[in-house]
């Protein structure tokens, strides 16, 4: 059986982390250089599932998916809109005897923002007013934009429209979007978008102040 091993690069016992953001796309990634004959799984520990066996998905739950390229040593497990139960331990198993085996932690960090004068806001025109977006991130939000109409922002627009944007980046980023006079023209949709999170979404109707 050892003769049909071209090489298998020898794998950690060591336990790994790694972090992925929830609603995202992860890809794990274990390097084993093998013929058809060996197959790498991966299963996840936490709950002793099965999710890949070689190339063939084995769980029910069709997020997961193994990806091999032919002559690529690389062995993938993809998760689809990863989700925070799908933290935990796994493991990438090659059916040699005796088993040779990696685990790896896995950690789902949710990133949530929300508008809290959302989702609908009525203001007369003039009186000032502010869109207050919070962002939970446990990582450090590295970025935020606003957009209007699905249109970013720019610094060029704000002066021009007189808004202005104060944001602090902590473990609970707040943002704030300034209108010091709004104006009817200034209705619309306007959405919140943080680094590596679903936008905030809010739509705010200027009503004649007169």
């Amino acid at each position: 059986m050892g003769t049909r091993l071209r090489k298998l690069k020898q794998m950690s016992s060591k336990l790994n982390d790694w972090y992925s953001i929830g609603g995202k796309r992860r890809l794990t990634d274990r390097r084993i250089d093998l013929i058809t004959t060996y197959y790498v799984s991966w299963i996840k520990k936490t709950n002793k599932r099965i999710l890949t066996i070689g190339k063939y998905t084995y769980t029910t739950d069709d997020r997961f998916k193994s990806i091999h390229l032919n002559d690529s040593d690389a062995w993938n497990l993809e998760i689809q809109d990863a989700r925070e139960d799908d933290s935990g331990v796994y493991e990438c198993q090659v059916n040699t005897e005796p088993k040779m085996s990696l685990e790896i932690q896995l950690n789902i960090i949710v990133v949530e923002a929300y508008i809290s004068e959302g989702p609908m806001l009525y203001i007369k025109s003039g009186n000032p007013v502010n869109l207050t977006c919070h962002v939970k991130d446990q990582l450090g939000t590295v970025f935020l934009l606003w957009y209007y109409n699905g249109r970013v922002l720019d610094d060029d627009e704000k002066k021009r429209r007189d808004i202005h944007v104060f944001t602090d980046f902590r473990s609970t980023t707040i943002s704030r979007l300034f209108f010091a006079k709004p104006k009817l023209s200034d209705s619309g949709k306007y959405s919140c978008q943080p680094s590596y999170a679903k936008p905030a979404n809010i739509t705010l109707q200027v009503l004649n102040g007169e």
